[in-house]
């Protein structure tokens, strides 16, 4: 069998377990999210060299603001970080889009993952996903409340992809994997 039509894709990672992981070596939570993050660049370039069409990496959910502020403020640090792989994106061809809620993500890493998701928008490769402060149910319940406010009485699957906080072209690419 080709092994070409064995590879997924689409492939969704969610990054969880980085702190437990770090305790169980004894080390602070935010060295287990470090080293979770450091491995996005590794991870996505393997997966765009496999042929995967698409990585999301959940990386930090609209339930993680209940974590202790401290650990908060970590984790928003990351991306800042994050935008130094932004030459090894574009060497690769690979497309950074950003989904989740904008509002309220600090300026500075908001500016960090738009410009990622600005710098790599012409490239045509794999499509990498970074969900920051999303959730599911989250973006249903929005994409729903919208939907209603605009007076449209036909909630429906097309209508709901369409007010999701996860870009359209990203949702349409979806429903034909």
């Amino acid at each position: 069998m080709d092994n070409s039509k064995r590879i997924p894709r689409h492939i969704a990672i969610i990054l969880d377990g980085n702190g437990r992981w770090a305790k169980l070596r004894n080390m602070p939570r935010s060295y287990g999210h470090k080293v979770g993050f450091d491995n996005i660049k590794a991870i996505s370039i393997y997966a765009s060299k496999l042929g995967v069409e698409a990585l999301s990496l959940f990386c930090f959910s609209t339930e993680n603001w209940n974590r202790p502020k401290e650990e908060v403020n970590y984790l928003m640090s990351l991306p800042i970080k994050f935008e130094k792989d932004i030459d090894a994106y574009l060497k690769e061809n690979i497309k950074v889009m950003v989904s989740g809620r904008k509002d309220r993500i600090p300026i500075k890493t908001l500016n960090s993952l738009n410009n990622l998701q600005e710098k790599t928008s012409k490239s045509t490769g794999m499509i990498l996903n970074i969900c920051f402060d999303y959730g599911a149910l989250d973006d249903l319940c929005k994409a729903v409340n919208s939907i209603v406010d605009s007076g449209n009485n036909n909630i429906g699957e097309m209508a709901i992809y369409s007010h999701l906080l996860i870009h359209s072209s990203y949702h349409l690419l979806f429903l034909y994997l």
